[in-house]
């Protein structure tokens, strides 16, 4: 028989990300079970593997075909070791991979239900998950680390600086998705289906993260702490809105479409987040100097719901909802400011707004029965805000103090 007695997930000293490791941590203690029991006892069509890499040159391979089979590599030294696990077809399934040192890589294939996919990848760098292979035009190519199904779980934890993880793959319905780097990291990950759950905090300087969750009716929660840090994130897809549903089953959050829940803490930190469909809700918090929120709601956008709350010297929030704007609301409040700082240059109006510190626009086209709420409470610097509604029964209200 096999235990994993790998560490658990921590917040790594940051009580911001506390909430972030508990989530982890749940995932696995979801399958706590079943972790004991690895080996042929398991049970039918129930694969477990359990992998740890502490040498070396190493390398672990994983079984997979309808039964229960498990892999467990050790040994000690700097890293450079490679875990490959596929598991096909099964069910209550396990994949645990434990790496220490750096320049390890791992892939997976795990195609089951009511599993768990966790990895940790811990005092190193240049940790990759994922093949990082690119295309022609940038994008990631011929990724192998992929988890489809449904009521599966995935647990990524990388605790150093310099790793990458490219695009994991999540499909199918009713999964969550937990991934946490702590240093400069980077992350690209495809999320695909309905009523699933992503959870991702990056902590430290420089961290990159690139999602793109497709579907309806999911979430999709971010938190970046320290300097320098950008988030990019998708979500397509909806509530349906005139098509009923909004959100009448599954899912954690009981409104509408698709939920992103997205916090920035730190300074000169960016934000670019885009949602496309009806009855989505955004919602940003950045706690940040030099801080910029771009936030895009596109295609049949009705019902859909803007909140973005900054306490910032200088920082802009700029927010499109396009393609007949129906039903929907924008809410800004920007607070704080305490002196001027002569660094801000808002690359997107090609330094229009230089030192205006603390600045909101909203955009609404083909607007109806919409409203813009914009509350600017600032002290000893400059404030600006536009508001550009096109349509009937709109509404704006702007507040400066």
């Amino acid at each position: 028989m096999a235990q994993y007695t790998g560490p658990s997930v921590s917040d790594g000293g940051n009580s911001e990300l506390s909430a972030t490791a508990a989530l982890a941590n749940d995932a696995v203690a979801a399958h706590g079970d079943e972790v004991p029991r690895f080996g042929p006892s398991a049970g039918n069509n129930s694969e477990h593997v359990a992998i740890y890499q502490g040498g070396s040159s190493g390398s672990g391979h994983g079984a997979h075909g309808g039964h229960s089979s498990w892999d467990d590599k050790g040994g000690f030294g700097a890293g450079n070791n490679t875990a490959n696990v596929e598991q096909d077809g099964a069910r209550g399934s396990s994949t645990l991979i434990y790496q220490e040192g750096g320049n390890n890589s791992l892939s997976t294939l795990q195609t089951a239900k009511d599993s768990l996919l966790y990895i940790r990848q811990s005092g190193g760098k240049n940790n990759t998950i994922g093949t990082g292979l690119l295309d022609n035009k940038g994008g990631a190519s011929g990724n192998t680390f992929t988890q489809s199904g449904s009521d599966n779980q995935m647990v990524i934890n990388q605790d150093q600086s310099d790793n990458h993880i490219y695009s994991p793959g999540q499909s199918g319905t009713h999964n969550k998705a937990v991934i946490y780097q702590k240093g400069k990291n980077d992350l690209t990950a495809n999320l695909s289906g309905n009523y699933n759950e992503a959870y991702i905090s990056q902590n430290g300087q420089g961290n990159k993260a690139d999602v793109n969750q497709s579907g309806g009716f999911n979430d999709l929660n971010l938190k970046q702490k320290g300097h320098y840090n950008t988030a990019d994130l998708t979500q397509t897809g909806g509530g349906f809105y005139n098509g009923h549903n909004d959100r009448g089953s599954g899912g954690s959050n009981n409104s509408g479409g698709n939920v992103m829940d997205v916090t920035q803490l730190g300074f000169n930190n960016d934000a670019t987040v885009n949602q496309n469909g009806s009855s989505n809700t955004i919602t940003l918090a950045q706690n940040s100097s030099n801080g910029i929120a771009t936030i895009d709601q596109s295609g049949g956008t009705s019902r859909n719901t803007v909140t973005a709350n900054t306490n910032v010297n200088n920082g802009l929030v700029d927010v499109d909802q396009t393609s007949g704007t129906k039903n929907s609301d924008v809410v800004i409040n920007q607070s704080g400011g305490s002196s001027w700082d002569k660094s801000f240059d808002d690359d997107k109006h090609g330094g229009g707004y230089v030192t205006l510190v603390a600045a909101a626009k909203v955009l609404q086209t083909g607007a109806s029965g919409s409203n813009v709420d914009i509350n600017q409470t600032v002290s000893r610097i400059s404030t600006t805000a536009y508001v550009q509604q096109s349509g009937s029964g709109n509404t704006a209200n702007v507040n400066q103090h």
